[in-house]
């Protein structure tokens, strides 16, 4: 498989993720899957889909792995923080109970001075 094939083959798994992403944030948020929720994604797809043949154009050893990360990342980067916000997906609660206890506290069993 060419560099360019690895680097398209990624990049479409990374559109699906991305896709995928906005669509359940836009579900989440708004209650319904419409239109507009898919085409936020093909749109973000189709921005890389360009760069894709950009960089085969004009960068052909370029390495196949930076575009379909960078794409990811784009994606996963504002999708995070709008799916966290209170009221997209019911309340937001942290993952552990609380602040962090110090060493040695009684929270903490055997947490002590050995």
């Amino acid at each position: 498989m060419s560099r360019r094939a690895t680097e398209l083959l990624y990049l479409i798994l990374a559109g699906a993720v991305s896709t995928m992403a906005y669509v359940s944030v836009y579900a989440g948020r708004f209650r319904e899957i419409n239109r507009a929720s898919i085409v936020y994604g093909l749109v973000f797809v189709a921005i890389f889909l360009v760069l894709h043949v950009v960089v085969r154009i004009f960068l052909s050893q370029a390495d196949p792995y930076l575009l379909p990360v960078t794409a990811l990342l784009a994606a996963i980067g504002p999708v995070g923080p709008t799916s966290m916000r209170r009221g997209a997906c019911g309340s937001v609660r942290p993952l552990v109970g609380g602040p962090a206890e110090p060493m040695g506290s009684p929270g903490l069993a055997g947490a002590g001075p050995m």
